[in-house]
């Protein structure tokens, strides 16, 4: 658009809409992309958790797994997950629930926490919060893939832990350090921050440090994103019990 003055003439861009991005059924004008999400479960009983949440490894290869039988579902405003015997390969499927609003905006962040209060655990198989889950949200990974994830076991009736499971060809898990039993209404954090070449994992329990942790070794996991899942499963039970979950980046681990 040109503007005449009595002195110059000025040359002005031409003015456009605004860029609107569609987002559900809302329109967004410049969205930043969410990273935070939070999910009390405060809800009525449901067979799933929820459209927020997606599982991944619906079915194992071959029909069986711990893909097809592992469920989570909301009871009495918790997130309980159960277990069926005879689950076949442990390790090499990580049947799991990531929560969709962030997990792809937070695959490749430096800093990640989860976060949610422990309620029970059962001693059906092993389950707990996951930080670097890499898995294709087409669910085409196979039994051979695996995946590669940090892992914080959340036991009541044991000691709980961190583990490194490292797929590809057949997982194996790597214990990276053990801490104590939890008891019901435990705020549990979850937390891992890669500088360099180095990641560093942190858990939290109800504020106070019980582990610091460095990985430096040619295994170390260096994206992903975070999840709610099955370290293995070995009976037939509820496996886990959480409320009040929360998750986002983070830029220094908690002092």
């Amino acid at each position: 658009m040109l503007i005449h003055t009595r002195r110059k003439l000025i040359i002005e861009p031409p003015r456009t809409r605004p860029r609107f991005r569609l987002m559900g059924y809302r329109q967004v004008l410049n969205a930043a992309p969410v990273t935070a999400f939070s999910d009390t479960f405060i809800r009525a009983n449901k067979d799933t958790l929820g459209s927020q949440w997606m599982r991944t490894l619906q079915n194992a290869p071959g029909g069986g797994g711990n893909g097809a039988t592992a469920s989570a579902q909301i009871v009495t405003n918790q997130a309980v997950f159960t277990t069926v015997a005879g689950a076949g390969p442990t390790q090499n499927y990580l049947p799991a629930w990531i929560p969709l609003p962030v997990y792809l905006n937070n695959y490749n962040a430096a800093g990640l926490f989860v976060q949610c209060t422990f309620q029970a655990d059962v001693g059906a198989g092993s389950a707990g919060m996951i930080l670097r889950y890499n898995h294709d949200l087409d669910n085409t990974e196979t039994q051979g893939e695996g995946q590669d994830v940090y892992m914080c076991l959340m036991k009541g009736a044991a000691a709980g832990r961190i583990d490194k499971i490292v797929g590809g060809g057949g997982a194996s898990s790597i214990g990276l350090g053990t801490w104590g039993a939890l008891t019901a209404g435990q705020v549990i954090r979850f937390e891992c921050l890669t500088v360099g070449s180095k990641v560093t994992l942190q858990t939290i329990r109800n504020g106070v440090i019980l582990q610091t942790i460095d990985d430096s070794s040619a295994t170390r996991i260096l994206v992903g994103g975070v999840a709610l899942g099955y370290f293995s499963i070995s009976a037939t039970g509820q496996a886990l019990t959480v409320s009040a979950f929360s998750c986002g980046r983070i830029t220094a681990l908690s002092t």
